[in-house]
C-alpha cells in the first residue's frame, strides 16, 4: 500500500518533523500495514529521510493505492469493518459509531482474477 503526500503538507508540522516531511513533499511512500488506524497512517522507513516511519495524517493525503479500506467504515465502539453505508454488524450499534476510511473516496474495481488473488492468495498455485 502506498500514499501520495500533498504539497506543502509539510507546513501544519514544525521543526525536523517538518523537514523530513519536506523532503518528500508530494511523493508516493509506503505505508506500514501493520497497524491501520482510521485517521493515521505510519510510513514504512524511507531511505535518507528516517530510519523508522513517519506518521501521516489522512488530511495530508491526496491519493491511495492498494488500500482495502476504501469504501469501508470502522466501528469506533467494536472495530468491526463493514462497506460504508452500511450499520455495524458486531455491536449492533446502528451506524452511531461507524467511521469511514478516507471519506469520499470509492474502491477502483478489481477484474475477476484480482480478487480471486486476494481471496486465496497462492494457495493453488502451481495445480
Amino acid at each position: 500500500m502506498r500514499i501520495k503526500l500533498k504539497s506543502n503538507c509539510y507546513s501544519n508540522y514544525s521543526g525536523d518533523y517538518a523537514e523530513k516531511l519536506k523532503s518528500i513533499d508530494g511523493e508516493w511512500v509506503e505505508i506500514d500495514t501493520t497497524s491501520l488506524f482510521v485517521e493515521q497512517l505510519n510510513t514504512k522507513p524511507i531511505p535518507g529521510v528516517t530510519n523508522v516511519g513517519l506518521r501521516i495524517y489522512q488530511s495530508d493525503v491526496t491519493d491511495v493505492e492498494g488500500d482495502e479500506r476504501i469504501g469501508r467504515s470502522k466501528c469506533d465502539y467494536c472495530g468491526v469493518s463493514v462497506d460504508t453505508g452500511k450499520p455495524c454488524c458486531g455491536c449492533n450499534n446502528g451506524i452511531n459509531y461507524m467511521k469511514e476510511f478516507f471519506p469520499g473516496t470509492t474502491r477502483q474495481a478489481k477484474t475477476v482474477q484480482e480478487e480471486m488473488d486476494s481471496i486465496f492468495g497462492d494457495a493453488f498455485q502451481g495445480a
